[in-house]
């Protein structure tokens, strides 16, 4: 028989030894009072360091105020207008079409910031609510 490393008791106690092997590992850690021993405190530790994975493991919480829902379906209708909006202006003449395209992209980009400001604004405050809850 092959001497058994200690990896092998490790991989005994996983299941990643193939099954000639497993069984020669097997054998050796119920005949050799040392590998018993190893075997003993290697299982221990894994089953340790399982109940504090399962300990840490959670399943995050996240909820949309009804609100929230409905001010992104605005927006999307927006954008959708906008798009159309930015379709016919390319079909105006070239001049006319070029102001009026800076003057909506520029009215989109600060309607945009000035609506995602509002939205961290909002998901700041259900955050901090949200820990000062699970603090008390």
């Amino acid at each position: 028989m092959t001497p058994i490393e200690d990896w092998e008791i490790s991989g005994y106690l996983d299941g990643e030894l193939p099954a000639g092997r497993r069984e020669e590992v097997r054998r050796a850690i119920a005949e050799t009072d040392r590998l018993h021993h190893e075997y003993v405190q290697i299982a221990a530790f894994d089953a340790e360091l399982k109940a504090l994975a399962e300990a840490t493991a959670f399943s995050p919480y996240i909820s949309l105020p009804a609100r929230a829902a409905t001010n992104r379906l605005r927006v999307f209708q927006l954008a959708c207008g906008l798009v159309f909006l930015r379709v016919v202006l390319k079909l105006l003449p070239s001049a006319l079409s070029v102001a009026l395209g800076i003057v909506l992209m520029a009215a989109l980009l600060v309607w945009g910031i000035q609506y995602l400001l509002r939205l961290a604004e909002e998901d700041c405050g259900q955050i901090a609510g949200a820990a000062a809850a699970d603090s008390r």
